[in-house]
């Protein structure tokens, strides 16, 4: 039998992982696992870069065996040279050799094969598939594990096609680095530079200008609408904190395989009442407007309310999208109308010595926040001309983009091969408002009109993000991976 891992970030090695931990797994499954980048296990988030690229979680939250934060403990203790921490965070591409030692075993196993190189169509032979790449055609696939990952960065102001913007940051070391790209030849105290977007991709960006060029040239960060993420606050747990956990949620099931919204939000007040804290939509409600002022007060004031909020929506994460697809449609729409949105909010955060470094640059001037970002254009000049609410008259050199990634399904098709081959033979659908793709839940089938449940293929990661909802974390990634390749795995016969 032979299996496909299409996409080798943490999404593709930890489905390789699972297949062969299975007690189905027999040597004549053959699992080919493509991966268009050189290194394997992953991904954009965890490669090689600068060690200015920082998580932006703390290491308990990133452990590669979930629940159990001391297996990344004890392979920092077993590498202490890269035990180390910039801002008091570890620096991804050290978390990156992490993911490569505790993968390596799956993937030197005798019964795997690596293909480094990039899959751009999947065709269906009656019951078999066929998967193409730029440099091949290999057959006779009877499962295929989808872990395509992020998609490509937007382009919302349409500015792709202007000299000195960078539409990809990533890798910094590369896109960033004067001696490899031409577009930064230019930087020196003069320059002004924007950044488009305030998540953590734009301080990753900023972290590593400051770092390379000096610190006097102006930045502007560029946004829509919200500022930084709200600072974390330091919260030392007492024990669990959310009620809500996969015992729950089995425990609270009607008989249709339901739970009552109202008892979710009863059971989340009741969690706050109990220790004190102001409730999750009030702390929610008062950060909501991202002031700097507002982070500054936070940790002056060291509001423990905001620092249980983020531990509290920190644990509910790992169990959202279960949690999610226990809800009935009508309180589903209800969660995505006037929940999601403010339990992602209070799940972002920008790292305690981070937004300490960020306040201080903005009240020396060296970098402004330009909310009401309206459209950006190139003037005769060649400088980037911004439109916004607050400020009528602003230029840039150069722009560097972090508005985050193209979800929007129908877009997608047009500039990625795969995807619009997928969409052409009717593999894919758009789910929720032209976003995302279909997927059946616990197994991440894919879900279409033409064939149905697609029994024997599989997808994860962000386009799954309109079922496996706020999945841009590890710990959910890790989850999907598992369920889709056990579910797989389950109907082998020993």
């Amino acid at each position: 039998m032979n299996i496909a891992i299409i996409g080798c970030g943490i999404g593709g090695v930890h489905t390789l992982k699972t297949i062969i931990d299975h007690p189905h797994y027999n040597e004549n499954l053959h699992i080919h696992v493509f991966e268009k980048r050189d290194e394997f296990g992953v991904g954009i988030a965890y490669e090689d870069d600068t060690d200015y690229k920082l998580l932006n979680v703390h290491e308990e939250y990133v452990s590669l065996e979930l629940g159990n934060p001391h297996h990344i403990y004890k392979w920092l203790e077993v590498n202490p040279d890269k035990d180390i921490r910039i801002e008091g965070m570890l620096p991804r591409s050290v978390f990156g050799d992490y993911i490569k030692d505790t993968y390596k075993p799956y993937l030197n196993n005798d019964n795997v094969r690596l293909h480094n190189d990039l899959v751009i169509d999947i065709t269906k032979n009656e019951d078999k598939y066929n998967i193409s790449t730029e440099n091949d055609t290999y057959k006779d696939f009877d499962a295929i594990f989808l872990n395509i990952g992020q998609p490509y960065y937007k382009d919302a102001y349409k500015l792709s096609d202007y000299d000195n913007f960078l539409r990809d940051p990533y890798p910094l070391e590369e896109k960033l680095d004067i001696n490899k790209n031409k577009k930064l030849s230019t930087i020196d105290n003069d320059t002004t530079v924007g950044i488009i977007g305030t998540g953590p991709t734009s301080i990753d960006i900023y972290r590593y200008l400051r770092r390379n060029y000096g610190k006097d040239f102006p930045v502007y960060f560029f946004t829509q609408t919200s500022g930084f993420h709200p600072v974390e606050i330091p919260y030392e747990k007492n024990g669990k904190v959310c009620s809500i956990d996969d015992k729950w949620i089995d425990d609270n099931k009607d008989d249709e395989g339901f739970i009552d919204l109202d008892l979710i939000k009863e059971t989340i007040k009741n969690d706050f009442k109990k220790v004190g804290h102001k409730s999750l939509l009030d702390t929610y409600d008062f950060y909501q407007n991202t002031k700097i002022e507002d982070y500054k007060k936070a940790m002056e004031d060291n509001d423990k309310d905001l620092g249980f909020a983020q531990s509290y929506t920190m644990d509910l994460w790992v169990v959202a999208a279960k949690l999610y697809n226990s809800l009935s449609g009508l309180d589903r729409l209800d969660v995505d109308k006037n929940y999601l949105q403010k339990i992602d909010f209070l799940i972002s955060k920008t790292p305690y010595e981070t937004m300490k470094k960020l306040i201080n640059d903005y009240d020396e001037g060296k970098i402004k926040i330009i909310r009401g970002t309206k459209d950006i254009n190139v003037d005769a000049n060649k400088k980037f001309s911004v439109v916004s609410k607050e400020h009528p008259d602003i230029s840039t050199d150069i722009i560097i983009n972090a508005q985050g990634f193209e979800k929007n399904l129908l877009k997608a098709v047009k500039n990625d091969k795969l995807l619009g081959n997928l969409y052409d033979h009717n593999f894919i659908e758009a789910d929720v408002k032209e976003k995302y793709i279909r997927v059946t839940y616990p197994s991440y089938n894919l879900l279409n009109k033409k064939y149905g449940i697609m029994d024997n293929i599989y997808l994860g990661g962000m386009w799954a993000g309109a079922t496996d909802i706020l999945n841009n974390d590890l710990r959910s990634i890790i989850q999907a991976s598992a369920l889709m390749a056990t579910d797989f795995m389950d109907k082998l016969s020993d």
